[in-house]
């Protein structure tokens, strides 16, 4: 990853959390804010791949930070809404967004005064019928493969699985012993999802089966993330809290990982998968850098799972990273330190 082939955007607080849509045309995101005040925002932003620039869209009010952010995984517009954005925080958020007509005001100065997008309606999903606050939410899914499923995790240790068309709940389980820190859908199957949390263990959920889940990794140490190889759904990255290694495992057989990525100097923050290779995954650290590894490289002169110690590419910005993630077109992924915005040609 050369410097040369590097786009930079300066958002006016620290990023949070940002995610990609699958909108044809320009390449789409969201990134959100982490603002000590009760007024964070949510900015949609646009990049043009042939000049390079990156376009505020949108600004969207969002209370607490978002602690994750998902489009719904589908490319074509449902009517008139052209995207359906999640985000996560207090509550799980449905923002519908619709091309706006060109009259709409703006009164955000950074964004353009006739915004070619706005937000229909943004509603609260809220499955907490007695108690008077609700515990925050850590992350969310989408289902790939029947995108009107979304799951969330929460530090209550419960996942809560809802269909965003019908703004209904599905099921709600208690998945682990202490906090959820993260949860994915198979990319192949909308009724199999995997969650990590504070208690160091990978579940793996069957909706058709919910008396019981499967233990697919125990550590000792906190897991943070997961990723869930698109290419291969037998594959799925396990990153610990405050770990500088990242560990895939093989679900079909879990005991021992399938590689190890020791290349990182500092604690690794993201993880993600190339969207169409199965060999391809990228991780991002507070030591600065962002990788590529290529399982195919993997060091197997030596008993144990595969280790890579040496990346395909490598990326130093200017400050520990702690977003990371690969867009729908393989060539770009976006990494994000403080309030800067980096796209990175790969």
């Amino acid at each position: 990853m050369a410097s040369g082939g590097v786009h930079c955007y300066e958002a006016p607080w620290h990023l949070f959390s940002l995610g990609w849509s699958l909108r044809p045309g320009d390449l789409h995101l969201a990134v959100g804010s982490f603002i000590g005040e009760y007024a964070n925002k949510i900015r949609l932003l646009t990049f043009d791949r042939e000049t390079g620039a990156i376009t505020p869209e949108l600004d969207i009010d969002h209370h607490y930070p978002t602690t994750a952010l998902g489009f719904m995984p589908v490319a074509q517009s449902v009517g008139d809404r052209i995207d359906l954005l999640a985000s996560t925080g207090d509550y799980l958020r449905l923002h519908e967004i619709v091309a706006a007509p060109p009259s709409t005001p703006n009164t955000v100065g950074a964004l353009p005064s006739q915004p070619s997008v706005m937000v229909r309606s943004s509603t609260r999903l809220d499955n907490n019928k007695t108690a008077e606050y609700c515990a925050p939410l850590t992350s969310l899914a989408w289902a790939p493969s029947d995108p009107v499923r979304i799951a969330t995790g929460s530090v209550d240790t419960t996942l809560s699985v809802w269909d965003a068309e019908r703004r209904t709940l599905i099921t709600q389980l208690i998945a682990h012993d202490k906090e959820v820190f993260d949860v994915e859908f198979a990319p192949d199957d909308a009724n199999v999802f995997c969650s990590v949390g504070s208690d160091g263990t990978a579940r793996l959920f069957d909706l058709r089966a919910l008396n019981h889940s499967t233990i697919c990794h125990a550590g000792t140490q906190p897991l943070s993330r997961l990723a869930w190889c698109p290419g291969d759904p037998n594959l799925i990255a396990l990153q610990a809290l405050s770990g500088t290694e990242v560990v895939i495992i093989d679900r079909r057989a879990p005991s021992v990982p399938y590689a190890l990525l020791r290349g990182h100097a500092g604690p690794v923050n993201a993880v993600t998968w190339s969207p169409h290779s199965s060999t391809h995954i990228a991780t991002a650290a507070e030591d600065q850098m962002a990788v590529i590894w290529d399982l195919r490289i993997a060091n197997t002169s030596r008993p144990g799972p595969c280790t890579l110690q040496e990346p395909l590419l490598a990326y130093k910005a200017a400050a520990e990273l702690n977003v990371l993630k690969w867009s729908p077109d393989p060539m770009w992924l976006a990494a994000g330190h403080g309030n800067q915005l980096e796209l990175l040609h790969v």
